[in-house]
């Protein structure tokens, strides 16, 4: 190989490999390229959505007084496995209330009680694709103070589907989404061979939406003791775009 120029991402080249050839750093390209998807990609992403979707309403199902967090995790996990048919890998959170302005964690033995919040963020990746899903629901009977929250971030996801169509630059639906509200994180990502790749929708971010992108948008508010993401997969189409997700989004 002595002598070959490879285009690559410095990222994912081997040490060993890179003192090998010569190589040039084609990351933005590339990057590009992948967040354009093809037919057979979307039937993959398509198929990890589902896997998403089983995890959530599991979580839904199953979520009550005194079970734990751990508790629940081993009903969503293993609704995410049996919808993906075997063990799958999965990047996630899940939280609960009060003091929901954490926003993002791992499952732990804190026990659930009446009135609280619950917040799962399930990205599980099936034969090489990632989805993303978020849903933030009740214990029993929510606060008056968490519907209110829960109504403006619907609203406001809403919004943002609406205004997805080609041509859109991903600031600017950052900005649209995010006016207002205090959350700290991006307002939506594209998503397939990655979890997190372009366009990224994040303050001034210049990227112009194209057909065949895939997004996970997820407004939130952290606050006044309790916390709301919601979160939904859109493809991209000619004239606005197709919601991929199938979860249920109500509190």
């Amino acid at each position: 190989m002595a002598g070959r120029v490879v285009a690559t991402e410095p990222a994912f080249l081997p040490v060993p490999l890179a003192q090998r050839v010569t190589w040039v750093d084609a990351s933005a390209d590339l990057s590009r390229a992948r967040a354009v998807k093809d037919p057979d990609e979307l039937v993959k992403i398509r198929a990890s959505v589902r896997v998403a979707d089983a995890g959530q309403q599991a979580m839904r199902e199953h979520a009550a007084p005194g079970l734990s967090e751990l508790g629940l995790w081993m009903h969503v996990a293993a609704a995410m496995e049996r919808a993906a048919g075997g063990p799958i890998p999965w990047v996630s959170d899940l939280v609960s209330g009060p003091g929901m302005d954490r926003w993002e964690g791992p499952p732990g033995p804190r026990v659930m009680s009446e009135g609280e919040l619950v917040l799962a963020d399930l990205s599980p990746r099936r034969d090489g694709y990632w989805a993303d899903s978020c849903s933030t629901i009740a214990v029993a009977e929510p606060t008056p103070t968490a519907r209110a929250i829960h109504r403006r971030i619907l609203d406001r996801l809403e919004r943002a589907i609406a205004a997805v169509r080609p041509g859109v630059v991903a600031g600017d639906l950052d900005a649209l989404v995010r006016e207002g509200l205090n959350y700290p994180h991006h307002s939506g990502h594209g998503i397939g061979a990655s979890f997190h790749e372009e366009p990224r929708i994040v303050p001034a971010w210049p990227t112009v939406l194209e057909p065949g992108m895939v997004l996970a948008l997820e407004p939130g508010w952290y606050g006044e003791g309790e916390g709301v993401r919601l979160e939904w997969i859109v493809l991209v189409t000619g004239d606005g775009c197709e919601v991929l997700s199938g979860h249920n989004l109500d509190l």
